[in-house]
């Protein structure tokens, strides 16, 4: 969608996202997903300058961060709009060996690195750095310097813990960017004091008890078998098995990471606030997405669809958040339950890439039914651009369905836009979310 395309909505909104996003990034440089959404939006008002300078901040993202195969991939993107762009020609020069090898075996361009196994160590390797992390929050290595830079010491102190076991984790979080090093002192980075200080309300340390769970880390155990398979090894359903347990810690856990996309959400909805408001949460989880239109519409009425004991704690959350009365439930599949009627929204987070098309344009179709004329449907996923391999985040999820469901997948927008149409909605509209890979997608009855 261009430019000349957009209704004045959603160039306001465009210009809008871009402004927040331009700040997030002169804050967090490295941050590459918030720059993706960047690029996205820039290329929504064909502004091709722009354009190319946030896919060469993307890269320098991925070679700041060791990613230099996918840094390699945005700086050929940015010479397939500038073929001629110097400083993505020199920066290639430098990641990549020479295409054409020179007289005597030596590479035919001055300073291009040779073959080098450090990607294939990083990788083999990486189950140090997961290590590494949940031994810090396993510390409140992270609580216990919020509030100013601390040595080791200090910090070893008040972890419990020895001072040399202390310096050699804080060291090596420094190297993973998680912490800073000024002399002898340590202190976080502005997302690990955001996200990592468990006093912070957006603390994430307690997904680890879904991450990490036996359930999600055998899954990948079985991989070999998945890819074989061309779905979860490990077991026939994998995490789609009726009521399975993984889904309690992930409602348990995640809510807090949701909270600024679910508001974002939800302010991009208008709502009759004259008359109630009737909200279809589909795989409701924590209750995030739900109960964020509870907030901001004192009309709005929720209810959330998902199994018996995961509803338990979205019901939990409902009453602290003071809308209980306006929160009711409906347990079981979304597949085999009736949905009721008349809704004004139904919502689909993070829910349709656990299934094949066709199971996703059968929930469509039956969420149309459900809605009243004029209603929408709104569709919240890790969506890769048609390349399938970028932005990473989004483009890497598909690995994770491979791993643990039997036919889920990452959709692109293109597909997600075909089995919508199937369903009989609208075309749908493309909203990036902030502080989220998630990208939620709009469409009309």
């Amino acid at each position: 969608m261009s430019n000349g395309t957009l209704d004045p909505n959603e160039l306001s909104q465009s210009i809008q996202t871009i402004e927040l996003f331009e700040g997030v990034t002169q804050s967090q440089p490295l941050d590459y997903q918030s720059l993706e959404i960047l690029k996205e939006e820039y290329s929504k008002l064909n502004r091709t300058a722009d354009v190319i300078r946030t896919a060469k901040r993307i890269a320098f993202a991925f070679e700041e961060l060791g990613q230099f195969s996918s840094a390699i991939l945005e700086y050929e993107t940015v010479l397939q709009r500038c073929p001629d762009e110097p400083e993505a020609l020199e920066r290639l020069a430098r990641l990549r060996p020479a295409q054409t090898p020179a007289p005597g075996g030596a590479s035919s361009m001055a300073g291009t690195p040779g073959p080098s196994p450090a990607l294939f160590f990083e990788t083999v390797t990486a189950y140090q750095r997961t290590a590494a992390l949940k031994a810090a929050i396993e510390l409140d290595l992270f609580t216990a310097m919020a509030q100013a830079p601390a040595t080791a010491a200090s910090i070893a102190t008040q972890c419990q813990a020895s001072a040399r076991g202390t310096r050699i984790l804080c060291d090596y979080l420094t190297v993973l960017g998680f912490l800073t090093k000024s002399g002898d002192h340590y202190a976080l980075t502005p997302d690990s004091a955001l996200f990592l200080n468990r006093k912070s309300p957006a603390y994430a340390g307690g997904t680890l008890e879904f991450l990490l769970s036996g359930e999600m880390k055998g899954a990948f155990d079985h991989l070999a078998a998945a890819v074989r398979k061309g779905g979860v090894g490990q077991s026939d359903l994998g995490t789609v098995a009726p009521a399975h347990p993984v889904w309690i810690s992930f409602a348990r856990t995640m809510a807090p990471l949701m909270v600024p996309a679910s508001a974002a959400l939800a302010g991009l909805i208008p709502s009759d606030q004259s008359r109630p408001v009737k909200v279809l949460d589909i795989s409701a989880s924590h209750g995030a997405w739900g109960l964020a239109f509870a907030k901001q519409n004192p009309q709005a009425q929720i209810v959330a669809l998902d199994w018996k004991p995961v509803l338990e704690v979205a019901s939990e959350h409902a009453r602290a958040a003071g809308v209980a009365d306006r929160f009711s439930t409906i347990i079981g599949s979304a597949f085999e339950v009736d949905f009721g009627g008349d809704y004004d929204v139904i919502l689909f987070p993070n829910f349709l890439h656990h299934f094949n098309t066709a199971d996703c344009v059968r929930l469509l179709k039956k969420a149309r039914a459900a809605l009243r004329p004029g209603g929408a449907v709104v569709i919240v996923e890790f969506i890769p651009n048609p390349d399938r391999v970028t932005p990473p985040a989004a483009a890497g999820f598909s690995l994770v369905m491979l791993a643990t469901t039997p036919e889920g997948d990452a959709y692109t927008c293109a597909e997600f836009s075909d089995m919508l149409a199937q369903a009989g909605f609208n075309p749908p509209t493309q909203h990036p979310l902030p502080a989220s890979p998630n990208v939620a997608l709009i469409a009309q009855k």
